[in-house]
């Protein structure tokens, strides 16, 4: 066996074939990488197909060309060439089975009220076939939005129908944070299930100044309610754990969650440039906030790569293919003026929800920091650039309307995951010092586990609302009466000529019932 050191880590590349590896029926984990850097990046075929023909035609060669990337043999690290261990992969899987399932997809459970609009645009695209315009008030509108969560399912819906569209996601999101809890199990250290728990409950301390907002509110009303929404305590700069981000917005976490994770890979030498750029591309069909809270850490692996060698011939590729996706951009950015915006450092209060968030959302950092000595030598630049990220993010905001903080609530989401795996495989060697350090590493466990904790109690105890094909615009009426959503439309006189075919198809608003079961639905 041929064996070759490789960069700054000291990582061992095994250039060898799986057969020759490990046997001709053994499937090593790089093969995750590869399943779920095709599960984000296929919805682009679905994509490609409603618009002309120019733009699609660069999709289905910039496709043809990322397939190539994320599939292509090349040498392997121990922990990507290594076989897959069945019984840990299929518990990485029921675990992520569980957790969609809770998390209100396929509608078993309660689903947060994010999903009305998820629901919506799952339907509306199942229902006109292909990316869905609208008319409202005069203005005609077509759907605006990263689109790449249901693309497939949708694709699917159009055979089996909309529940089987909601079922098809369901398995589309399960597989992939199966992927996500395994491939990031392979990085850790010591007792592997212990440490993807404390990843996947890693959180803010919400509970402490939710707490403490319920007194004071018990003080003028004279009753005590601890409210069930643990992490909606800080109204400017809202920084969510890992649960409540899979529960709400999976279209934003899982891709962030992936891309965070290769990452990783990649400062071991297990993940070439190539694959972690092509994949952040794509994703931004997931989710281009997410990705904005991606750029820091793709900008070091860029800076480090052209600092160590020339660009090969994969990287040429994969710019070629990210070239090709060039309409990806025109279709995300089209009248994406609209969205507000707005610094926030004179703003009042601001500064007060700065620093309890500070010391509230990211305490794990500063722990991290403390005891940096201890920290893999590997890790460090993640580490260190996701508590900057973390730092400097919440200044700004934008969002549908003012008030909304997008870039605190999902820019946040790449560095808190990474945060949070630190964080989470570090707690047995905080404990191993038996200081003031390992007090507080029991106190953040602790205290940031029952947020998750208290959505999956909201999932078990609440009422389940039913799959409904109610359209966006009737959706969105019924949830906030005469807000515009911005965030999922853009005005057709405003769209790129020649960009998305315009079939005459349109949604309009409906009285009509949605949600049977669920407070909030009215006639």
């Amino acid at each position: 066996m041929t064996k070759a050191k490789t960069g700054d880590f000291g990582v061992v590349r095994v250039p060898l074939s799986v057969g020759q590896m490990t046997g001709a029926t053994s499937i090593m984990a790089n093969g995750l990488v590869a399943l779920a850097s095709l599960i984000i990046l296929l919805p682009m075929a679905v994509f490609a197909v409603s618009l002309h023909v120019l733009p699609r035609s660069f999709i289905l060669l910039g496709l043809a060309l990322a397939l190539y990337v994320f599939l292509a043999r090349r040498p392997l690290g121990p922990t990507l060439a290594a076989p897959l261990v069945w019984h840990d992969l299929a518990l990485c899987l029921a675990a992520a089975l569980v957790l969609c399932v809770l998390g209100g997809q396929g509608h078993f459970f309660y689903s947060a009220w994010d999903w009305m609009s998820r629901d919506a645009v799952l339907a509306d695209l199942v229902g006109q076939g292909g990316l869905p315009f609208y008319r409202l008030n005069g203005q005609d509108y077509v759907l605006r939005a990263p689109a790449g969560m249901y693309l497939m399912p949708a694709l699917l819906g159009r055979w089996v129908g909309l529940a089987g569209a909601h079922y098809a996601m369901l398995i589309q999101n399960a597989l992939l944070l199966a992927a996500i809890l395994y491939l990031a199990s392979r990085l850790m250290r010591g007792a592997k299930a212990a440490a993807v728990a404390g990843l996947m409950f890693f959180s803010p301390l919400d509970i402490v100044p939710r707490i403490a907002l319920d007194l004071w509110t018990a003080s003028e009303t004279g009753t005590f309610v601890l409210s069930p929404l643990t992490m909606f305590w800080n109204p400017m700069v809202p920084v969510w754990g890992l649960v409540p981000s899979l529960f709400w917005a999976p279209n934003h976490t899982l891709p962030g969650w992936l891309t965070g994770l290769l990452f990783l890979y990649y400062l071991r030498g297990e993940v070439p440039l190539a694959h972690l750029g092509l994949l952040f591309v794509v994703s931004l069909l997931w989710s281009p906030l997410a990705m904005i809270g991606m750029i820091p850490f793709l900008a070091y692996a860029l800076v480090k790569d052209l600092r160590a060698r020339r660009p090969g011939q994969l990287d040429l590729i994969a710019i070629a293919a990210a070239a090709c996706f060039v309409p990806v951009a025109l279709y995300l950015h089209m009248d994406a003026g609209a969205l507000a915006r707005e610094w926030m450092i004179g703003m009042p209060r601001f500064w007060v929800c700065y620093g309890l968030m500070l010391l509230f959302a990211i305490p794990h950092a500063w722990l991290l920091l403390s005891s940096w000595d201890d920290v893999p030598g590997w890790r460090r630049a993640a580490i260190a650039i996701a508590v900057v990220a973390l730092v400097v993010m919440p200044v700004y905001r934008f969002g549908a309307a003012y008030g909304d903080n997008d870039m605190a609530l999902r820019c946040t989401i790449v560095p808190m995951f990474l945060l949070g795996f630190a964080f989470a495989d570090h707690v047995d060697t905080f404990s191993t010092r038996g200081n003031w350090r390992a007090a507080l590493a029991v106190v953040c466990v602790t205290l940031g586990g029952i947020t998750g904790v208290m959505e999956i109690r909201r999932a078990v105890m609440d009422p389940a609302w039913r799959i409904n094909d109610c359209n966006l615009l009737t959706a969105l009426h019924k949830a906030s009466p005469g807000f515009l959503p911005v965030n999922y439309l853009a005005r057709v006189d405003r769209m790129p000529e020649g960009l998305v075919i315009d079939r005459g198809q349109r949604f309009a608003p409906e009285q009509r019932l949605c949600w049977p079961g669920y407070p909030l639905a009215q006639e």
